[in-house]
């Protein structure tokens, strides 16, 4: 281990200097969690990665082991974990044991830089609250892709600059800080995707942790009284960066994704049946059992509020993969009717989802349609999903269904700021988003027969459609 990855991983664990190193394991003994949150990776693994029992996730600079043991427990997945700290190590593998586990995690000391030279192809890897141990943001990126498969995720736990702030706000020294937006302008650079943005919870209590680590630093006092000034200098470090999440700076989560990279082209007509056969494979089984979406896709392209504009198809290695369109609709209030946007299906081949394939559709959509003079984009879908483009509940826009009810997955984007000012009233897609049940089965049979089953999908999705504000 280099002199300087020495240094970088003290400054990672908030010690001035590395004569205290060695103490490290003492003075933290009473914490399991050093510095993640593992409920909030847990959660984002499960919001957004395909999990199996083949899934396999990388934990550098583990610790303790904390969040891959956590992971293990909830998931039931492999997990590996290095640290360069033996007895953190120790007692991550005696903490599996302990947990029943340890088939599930396996803990090795190993240098972080060394291990992204030899693991590979992991689903997932994360790097909670490691600093700079890898070296600046964006080497830190490059070389964590390096672990990952195509289309792999990386879990980052770190702290970003607050816009009002400046690194000479900082009371913490020994690491500088960049802004949110430089991270993200980093995650683009490198190729990858923002799937998913946590921020720490802002009542996290500190205080406990602290006290802990100060009664271990008065008894190594007590020990080593040639070194009180280490130990006192430790826990100002403990305090001034428990001041700096207060006032100078962000925790946060980002979940990231190697992008697939797909050119988005406008649909041809000699794609209509393969973007129809991709429509029926992707909505297959997944709100009800079998699907009419492909019929929808059909029909839509024949309507005179269809948008041929609007229609894109996204490719990969010239597969089509992916399908957006639109349509026109209104918005009714008495005499009145007020001409706006509606997209759907958006579809994407089960084996190219959750790879961002339908956010780039739907974020290359929206920039154009801002273009056009619409004045916005209502649709039905999980809220959840769509606040990241900026949709919001119809109810803040008072726009209802036809049955005057705010649904829960009723949802506007205004394409410029007060476009639906002075606007209200009944959200109507239209007689092209309405399916006729006998057209439909006689348009099935021109597609390869497919097994109805019931899915855990159908189940919250009958949820958010029978759920009202």
């Amino acid at each position: 281990m280099t002199n300087e990855t020495i240094e970088k991983l003290a400054r990672s664990l908030t010690a001035e200097t590395i004569e205290l190193l060695p103490f490290l394991p003492y003075l933290l003994q009473d914490l399991w969690e050093l510095g993640s949150n593992p409920e909030d990776i847990i959660k984002l693994i499960k919001m957004h990665m395909p999990i199996s029992k083949d899934s396999k996730i990388l934990d550098l600079a583990c610790g303790k082991g904390a969040v891959a043991i956590k992971i293990a427990q909830s998931l039931g997945v492999k997990v590996f974990g290095f640290d360069i700290i033996p007895e953190f190590i120790d007692y991550a593998n005696q903490k599996a044991k302990e947990l029943n586990v340890n088939s599930l995690c396996h803990f090795a000391c190993s240098d972080a830089n060394d291990i992204i030279n030899i693991e590979k192809n992991y689903d997932c890897v994360i790097f909670a609250a490691a600093g700079n141990i890898l070296g600046t943001p964006r080497e830190t990126l490059i070389k964590l892709l390096k672990t990952i498969k195509p289309q792999g995720f990386i879990l980052i736990d770190e702290a970003y600059l607050l816009d009002n702030s400046n690194n000479e706000d900082i009371k913490y020294k020994n690491y500088k800080f960049i802004t949110r937006e430089k991270w993200h302008h980093l995650f683009r650079d490198s190729g990858l995707r923002l799937v998913e943005e946590i921020t720490c919870n802002e009542n996290f209590d500190f205080d406990s942790d602290n006290k802990a680590i100060a009664k271990r630093a008065d008894e190594l006092i007590v020990k080593h009284p040639e070194k009180r000034n280490i130990f006192l200098s430790y826990i100002q470090s403990q305090l001034n960066e428990c001041r700096d999440l207060e006032n100078s700076i962000a925790g946060v989560s980002w979940m990231l994704q190697s992008m697939c990279p797909v050119e988005i082209r406008l649909e041809e007509e000699n794609d209509y049946r393969r973007v129809e056969e991709l429509t029926r494979e992707a909505f297959w089984n997944l709100h009800v059992p079998g699907c009419n979406e492909h019929l929808l896709v059909h029909n839509l392209r024949k309507a005179d509020v269809f948008l041929k504009e609007l229609d894109f198809v996204a490719t990969h290695d010239n597969k089509i993969v992916g399908n957006i369109m639109y349509a026109e609709s209104k918005i009714i209030n008495i005499d009145k009717e007020y001409i706006v946007l509606t997209f759907g299906p958006v579809s994407v081949l089960p084996e190219y989802q959750k790879m961002g394939i339908g956010l780039n559709l739907i974020t290359h959509t929206i920039e154009l349609a801002k273009k056009m003079e619409y004045k916005a984009i209502i649709i039905y879908g999980y809220p959840d999903y769509y606040k990241k483009f900026g949709f919001k509940s119809s109810k803040e826009y008072n726009i209802t269904n036809k049955d005057k009810k705010y649904p829960a997955a009723l949802l506007v984007l205004e394409l410029y700021p007060n476009a639906l000012k002075g606007i209200e009233g009944i959200f109507d897609e239209g007689e092209a988003y309405r399916i006729d049940s006998n057209e439909f089965e006689e348009f099935d049979k021109g597609f390869v027969k497919k097994e109805k089953t019931v899915t855990e999908s159908q189940k919250s999705f009958l949820i958010i459609a029978n759920k009202y504000l």
